[in-house]
Order: structure tokens, then sequence, then C-alpha cells
């Protein structure tokens, strides 16, 4: 059922600067050329807070018009990716570990404009050959899917234009594979999330081949993400719900860390075992200063 957390916390933190905590809560196995953080970067372009690599937009839209850059009033900057008729508006980050992980998580912060026609808004792919992991949603009622060999769907539901933080974890170990989904609504705090293991996601399903795409799906017909994306991640690790409940407390946290509540993985050694379903205000955490150490792009 819905849970309110912190929904003071949800809207774009202007005050923060952008940059990659590897301490946080979900950092836990990234590293450059494995797993992607990236938030709007210079005339539609995204960059990689990883490694500072700009992943350079891609295609032509319905009116000739490449990936939009455009500051939305809840989740600030943000690129818009128009559902062009060769779902071709992205952006590439090429040269990452061409392999096949076991796990994987994927993060966004998205506003979709609605569906258009019978197509599949797509936030992400982690591999430029059109398989491997893919967050998306469906049809007719924008619920959000992994697609990883086949659609493994939840029932959570995007209304049009509203803003969203949305996760999805998962392993490919064959029949009744976990698969966690997790929706906040950015305007109310509200969030709701998901527990799946009817679906099989066999081995190989995950495949990157090194070359992650955000926005369009240019190699899957109809996946068009239709939508603007203030900030996107993937990481090859598995994350519970409950830490994804935990981190949705502060989602922007990951690409703007907060120097009054970090969420690292430390502050949360203690009580790991409390159920998440209590939580409903930020757990309290004594100011960190580590992050400042880590890398930051500025533009």
């Amino acid at each position: 059922m819905p849970l309110l957390i912190n929904p003071t916390n949800s809207a774009f933190p202007a005050w923060r600067q952008a940059g990659f905590n590897p301490n946080h809560i979900v950092s836990r196995g990234m590293s450059p050329g494995c797993g992607l953080s990236c938030i709007p970067g210079p005339s539609g372009a995204m960059v990689n807070l990883l490694n500072g690599k700009i992943g350079s937009p891609l295609g032509t839209g319905f009116i000739g018009v490449v990936v939009r850059p455009q500051i939305l009033s809840v989740i600030g900057p943000t690129n818009f990716y128009e559902q062009d008729s060769a779902y071709e508006l992205r952006n590439a980050f090429p040269g990452n570990f061409s392999h096949d992980p076991s796990e994987i998580t994927i993060a966004c912060i998205f506003q979709s404009v609605g569906p258009r026609g019978l197509q599949y808004p797509c936030m992400f792919v982690n591999t430029a050959g059109g398989g491997g992991g893919i967050m998306t949603l469906g049809t007719t009622e924008n619920t959000l899917e992994l697609f990883a060999t086949g659609d493994v769907p939840s029932t959570l539901v995007l209304a049009p234009n509203v803003p969203y933080f949305m996760a999805i974890s998962a392993r490919e170990i064959g029949s009744n594979a976990p698969v966690n989904f997790l929706l906040k609504r950015l305007d109310t705090g509200t969030v709701v999330t998901q527990f799946t293991t009817a679906f099989s996601i066999p081995p190989g399903s995950f495949f990157t081949d090194g070359t992650y795409l955000v926005g369009n799906n240019a190699f899957t017909a109809g996946q068009g993400a239709n939508g603007y994306i203030a900030a996107v991640m993937y990481s090859e690790v598995f994350t519970s719900m409950q830490t994804l409940l935990w981190w949705s407390q502060d989602p922007w946290s990951f690409w703007y860390p907060n120097p009054f509540n970090d969420f690292e993985v430390d502050d949360f050694a203690v009580g790991a075992s409390a159920s998440p379903t209590s939580l409903t205000a930020v757990i309290p955490i004594q100011w960190n200063a580590s992050w400042r150490k880590t890398r930051t792009v500025a533009y």
C-alpha cells in the first residue's frame, strides 16, 4: 500500500552540487566502465558523473530537433526525448565493459507526457543491441516495466505530466527471478512498491555490449521515451526493497549528494532488520563529508 515518506525532500535540490558519492547506499559495485550515473549537461547532452564523459545526443524528432533541454518546476533541469518516428532520440555512452551481469539496478527521475499510440516509452537500455536490461513503460496504462529477454511488468502506473522517481532491481536466475519495483511521486511524496517472482529471467538476459543508452531505444520498434529525464543510474548489483525505500526518502542524493544526510552504507548498518514499511520520516544521519572528495562536474 502507499507510503508517505518525507515529501519535503522530493523536489530538485538546486542548492546541492552534482557529484558521485562512492559510499552511497546504492553505489556498491559502480566504477568507470561499470555502471552509469548521469544528469543533463549542455545542449541536450547527458554527463556521466562516474567519469565526466558526455553522452552525445543522437537522432532527430518529428519536428527536426535533437534532444531538447528544459527546466521543469519540480524536477529541475531535464532533457526531453520526443517519441520520434524512428525512436532514435537518445544519449549514448559507449566504451563500458561488455559482459553478462547477473544482477542489475536501474533508476530514473522522469516525467512522462503520456503514451503516444501503442508504444513503449523507454528510459534506459544497457546495450546498443536493443536487448539486455531495459527500463520502460507499458503501452496503454504507463505501467513501470523491466525488459530482459521478455517483458517483466509491474502494476505500478505513472500518470502523465507527473514527476516520478522510479527504480527496478532484479536478478537473472531463471524461473522465479526476484524483481523489485518502486515508484515515488515527487510532487506528493507517495511511494508504492511491488515485489514479484512470477517471471523467468534466464542467464544472458542482462548482457551488455558496453554501450548504455539514455532515452529512446532505436533498436526495438516502438520504444521511444516521450518524456523528460532529469537523472538516470544503472548498476550491476541487486538492490533490496528495504534499501530502495531508504533511498526513496531522498532520491536526489545519489546524483546530488546531501551534506546533511548523505545516505551512506555505514549509516544503515544499525537497525537493518527494521521493517521498511514503518518508515515515516528521514532516518537521522550525521553529516559525513567524504562525498566532498568525490568527482564533481561543472558545466
